[in-house]
Order: C-alpha cells, then structure tokens, then sequence
C-alpha cells in the first residue's frame, strides 16, 4: 500500500526498557525516500508538551477522521521506516494543518 504525505498512520515502537516488544503508536508521513520503499515519519505523541516551538497540537478540525485522544506532532522527531511495517491509515491531515507543521519542521533546520 502507497501512503502519502498528509496520512497518519500506526507504526511499531520498541519500548524504551525492552527492546524486543513493541507497541502501536501514530505518526505523521511527511516524506517518502525516493531511493527505497520507506517513508519520513513525525512522531505524534499525546503528551502535550509546553514546547510550542517543536510541537503541534492536533484538534479534530485539523484532521478528516478523528484521532482517538488528544495529541501533538512533534516536529522535532523524524525519523524513516520502511513501508512493510507500517500497520495501517488511521486519518490523514487537511492541507492548511499540514502546511503549518511542515513548516515548523522546516524551521529546525535553520541557523
């Protein structure tokens, strides 16, 4: 299955204190590595942190089909994964929410 950018999907995270176990978590494509069959991922996490420089609270305008809980992009944590161990879409975000984490990710590489 192709994904696009925009989707929230579930993807496979290793526990912090034992590796071998994982658990189901979502996250943001914001890109697709044109070399490979992987894509560029943002965490989405629903800790709310008091960082609004590095993170983007979803609302459910943001969204076409509602998240489970309230949560937020954290624009400061890519990270790539291949294409077979992504579970499945979730909900994708419209355009103009899109636009703006993008953009707040794009601002953590300037100088």
């Amino acid at each position: 299955m192709k994904y696009n950018f925009k989707d929230i999907v579930l993807v496979p995270y290793p526990y912090i204190d034992n590796t071998e176990q994982r658990k189901q978590r979502p996250a943001l494509v914001v890109g697709k590595c044109s070399f490979s069959r992987s894509y560029i991922l943002a965490k989405i996490t629903s800790t709310i942190s008091q960082n609004t420089q590095a993170s983007y609270i979803i609302n459910d305008i943001d969204v076409e089909e509602k998240l489970k809980s309230k949560c937020q992009v954290s624009t400061d944590i890519l990270f790539t994964i291949a294409e077979e161990l992504i579970v499945k879409k979730i909900s994708s975000m419209k355009r103009d929410s899109f636009d703006r984490v993008k953009g707040m990710i794009l601002n953590n590489f300037e100088e």
